[in-house]
């Protein structure tokens, strides 16, 4: 098993945890490790690829990225240890806890999102959605199509069909039911907390009062909704915002990165235009 990284010492890594980001300011690089793409669940799950489909797990313990023996080309993981992942080929692969391995799991999907154990969701090539069954080990397929779907920590589920209309579903009625808004992407935290960026890179908020969205300040083109309150997003320039709740604007974080990621806890990861790998303290 190869290790990269660096050791943190343990108070440091629960004041990254536990610090706000109004006072963490600060983006440490993890070195000797080259990432193209980070899903975080949590700080104790936080999963990526390299440039060659090689899949590594950050252990909080140790401060390394652990390698694991799997080539994927997407990855998807969740607070509760929960980790799904799609080979170039569309096969489908789920994190064994107990062999430390992927095992290949029946079918073929060109996306997948797991919120947790209980809630994989994934859309074919063709469109068609399907859901993840754990009692039977199976995909049941849910009405409609859609290119990307998106599932939350709290069960919910959100997607985006062909011509970027936005979708939820509803557990009363098993459908998707259209929201109104056009999105190119979507970031699903917990209780309500959705967030999105349309193509012209204009920001989306989703009000589970009045059950619709709406536009807020600023312009990125990616954005990640954790499920502790926390937003944040890259902008065109690879300059990086946190949504400030007091002010309905954006403060900006030093730094550039091109993606980002808000893990369930508000724990905050970033790969920048290098592939160097970054946590925010």
């Amino acid at each position: 098993m190869t290790r990269k990284g660096f050791v943190f010492g343990s108070a440091i890594l629960l004041s990254i945890v536990s610090s706000a980001l109004a006072t963490a300011q600060t983006w440490v690089q993890i070195p000797n490790i080259s990432l193209t793409q980070v899903s975080v669940g949590n700080f104790d799950q936080v999963w990526g690829l390299d440039a060659y489909g090689d899949v590594f797990h950050y252990n909080s313990l140790t401060g390394y990225f652990d390698e694991l023996p799997a080539t994927l080309s997407q990855i998807s993981a969740a607070s509760d240890g929960s980790v799904w992942g799609l080979d170039s080929s569309q096969g489908i692969w789920r994190y064994n806890a107990t062999t430390s391995a992927f095992d290949r799991i029946n079918g073929l999907l060109v996306q997948v999102s797991v919120g947790s154990m209980d809630n994989v969701w994934g859309v074919n090539s063709s469109g068609s959605i399907y859901r993840f069954d754990p009692t039977y080990q199976s995909w049941d397929q849910a009405p409609g199509a859609l290119t990307s779907v998106y599932a939350g920590t709290d069960g919910s589920v959100w997607g985006i069909n062909g011509s970027q209309q936005v979708y939820y579903f509803s557990p009363a009625s098993q459908k998707f039911t259209n929201v109104p808004a056009t999105l190119s992407q979507l970031s699903v935290g917990f209780g309500g907390n959705v967030w999105g960026v349309d193509s012209a890179q204009n920001i989306w908020f989703f009000d589970p009062t009045s059950q619709a969205f709406y536009q807020a300040r600023g312009s990125l083109v990616q954005i990640s909704a954790a499920s502790a309150g926390v937003v944040v997003g890259v902008n065109a320039a690879q300059q990086i915002f946190e949504y400030d709740y007091s002010t309905g604007g954006w403060d900006r974080l030093p730094g550039a990165l091109v993606t980002i990621a808000a893990g369930s806890d508000g724990s905050v990861w970033g790969i920048n235009s290098a592939n160097q790998v970054y946590v925010l303290q």
